[in-house]
């Protein structure tokens, strides 16, 4: 046996507890090498990417009523500058729900969507995205307007001036929708719940990552289990499939008013009296966001049907109305009350730290010339999730057709390409989203959801 005295067990102790240290610094060192390499990797990586991807190019459209937000320029329906400036992730960062906050978080999300397809070398890996943002709000000598008018003919200059894009985000109505249907060209939207997208003979090239159809049984379930047995109907698509569920469950409807976002005060009033005269207390909205917003405060603010004996059922989030607090008051959200809306979603994705994680960093980099940042709890992005969505669905369904019929993305522009890309070619691209893992797409066109809330 050996024994060490004191002081020679200090100096082994001092010695080994230096090899520790030193160890301790080669092993950070390593690591630190080797994290180094990795992001170094990864620049060469995204650099050999991007320079696969310059080999050619395609173009989607964003569009939308951006002329309203403020600094914005326009070139023509073109918008040319103001939208990129980072100041104004900060201006609509969720402090108030308003109606220019929507729109921007909708295209900045469809934009960070496209630079992370640009970055993603399985999508595209020889072709880069080229956006192009369209205002479809009229210029008057009074202002900025909307006009169904104007941006069907929008719809149709894009077409016909703008060759090189393959794929339109946003700005979808009634009658673009079914523009771009007889031109063959794919579209994607959120925020719009219009009942009538669900024909796909009219809107056979658009899809939406949210869902627009399928509650006809749940809030014929929900009536019924209350008891209720007359209800009036305001809708802006017909609603048949509502009203045959009604009609099947024995519920009345007292009246069906046709409802759009053009419509004038006294027409709103003429409703709001027209419920009263049928004593209408159960009122079923099947309306898009922005109709449904506009009639409902508009009713609210003159005190027609709304209030403690009335039960107003919607399928969509009523959006802020443009002007609303002029129209309204300042204080015109929190005229809301007694509304319940039914929705549908899928359950949280698997990957979703992963996607926020990512869109962080987006934002983050997009801010960092006003020296902020952002985590993933100081944003509401609204309609952000579904709307980045909606670019990387478009991205892979057209990806998929192309490579799946070894056509190259030069000839998206031709009839035989076209062909190919109605809303079936997205029904399920094996795109993992926010709204779905994956997202697929029901038979309607719509995201299929399978949760009510």
């Amino acid at each position: 046996m050996i024994y060490f005295e004191r002081s020679t067990m200090h100096v082994a102790e001092q010695r080994l507890q230096k090899l520790k240290q030193r160890e301790m610094h080669l092993t950070a060192w390593f690591h630190h090498f080797l994290l180094m390499l990795m992001v170094h990797a990864m620049h060469i990586s995204a650099d050999n990417v991007i320079a696969a991807k310059s080999k050619s190019s395609i173009t989607f459209a964003i569009v939308g009523p951006y002329g309203a937000i403020p600094g914005v320029k326009l070139d023509g329906p073109l918008v040319a500058s103001g939208l990129d400036d980072p100041n104004l992730i900060l201006k609509y960062s969720g402090a108030t729900f308003s109606y220019l906050e929507v729109i921007y978080w909708e295209q900045l999300f469809m934009k960070i969507a496209i630079s992370h397809i640009n970055q993603n070398p399985d999508v595209f890996p020889d072709t880069a995205i080229k956006v192009k943002v369209f205002n479809n709000l009229q210029v008057t000598k009074r202002g900025l307007r909307t006009n169904l008018g104007y941006e069907l003919a929008l719809a149709m200059e894009i077409q016909d001036k703008h060759s090189d894009v393959v794929a339109i985000l946003g700005g979808t109505n009634y009658m673009t929708g079914e523009m771009r249907t007889l031109y063959k060209v794919p579209s994607c939207g959120v925020g719009n719940s219009y009942q009538g997208f669900t024909d796909r003979k009219k809107y056979g090239y658009y899809i939406s990552t949210q869902s627009y159809s399928g509650y006809a049984r749940p809030v014929t379930t929900l009536l019924t289990a209350w008891g209720v047995s007359r209800v009036a109907i305001l809708t802006d698509s017909g609603s048949s499939d509502i009203v045959a569920e009604l009609n099947e469950h024995g519920i009345r409807i007292l009246t069906k008013i046709n409802i759009n976002k053009n419509m004038s005060p006294d027409e709103i009033k003429s409703i709001g009296k027209l419920l009263q005269h049928y004593d209408s207390r159960y009122i079923i909205l099947d309306a898009g966001s922005a109709v449904s917003g506009i009639v409902y405060y508009a009713l609210a603010s003159l005190g027609l049907s709304v209030g403690n004996q009335y039960v107003w059922i919607t399928f969509s989030a009523f959006l802020p109305v443009p002007n609303g607090q002029q129209l309204f008051g300042v204080d015109y959200l929190k005229l809301k009350h007694g509304v319940i809306t039914i929705q549908s979603r899928n359950p949280t994705p698997a990957n979703i730290q992963e996607l926020e994680e990512a869109m962080v960093l987006s934002l983050n980099n997009l801010l960092s010339p006003t020296g902020q940042q952002f985590d993933a709890t100081h944003f509401n992005p609204y309609n952000g999730p579904a709307a980045y969505d909606c670019a990387q669905v478009l991205a892979t369904g057209i990806y998929s057709v192309l490579a799946n019929n070894s056509l190259s993305p030069q000839i998206l522009g031709s009839k035989m390409a076209r062909n190919l890309l109605n809303s079936t070619a997205f029904r399920n691209t094996g795109y993992r989203g926010f709204t779905g893992d994956p997202v697929v797409l029901s038979n309607r066109g719509d995201i299929n959801a399978c949760i009510l809330q």
